[in-house]
């Protein structure tokens, strides 16, 4: 799902069209731009998982919980409380701390570099 983001946000809306220039700015676009790989994947990856499988909501614990036909995707099969433990929290934090530093350090060093 993040290499599908990465493919339509960066190589189609700011690579292929003018989109993300006239939306966003060109400082934001480049910064984007400059983040393509695995810093936008980690990124993508960290925010999808908090807004998907972080926390106590019941598609977090059990995707399909809404189902009674298998049970390994409903409540018969306890999650062990992983999606919603500080740990899982603190990796997820990491992981879209570092990728952002990342992007940062490749945006900032291709503008000086560019300068020269």
């Amino acid at each position: 799902l993040a290499l599908g983001f990465q493919g339509v946000i960066i190589d189609f809306l700011c690579i292929g069209t003018r989109a993300m220039v006239r939306v966003c700015g060109p400082i934001v676009t480049l910064l984007i731009v400059q983040s393509k790989g695995w810093p936008f994947v980690l990124m993508v990856w960290g925010i999808l998982d908090f807004g998907l499988l972080y926390g106590e909501h019941p598609f977090a614990h059990h995707w399909a919980y809404f189902q009674d036909w298998v049970g390994l995707f409903n409540m018969k099969n306890p999650s062990g409380h992983v999606v919603d433990s500080d740990w899982n929290r603190r990796i997820l934090l990491m992981m879209v701390t570092i990728s952002f530093t990342v992007a940062l350090k490749r945006f900032l060093v291709g503008l000086y570099i560019g300068k020269q």
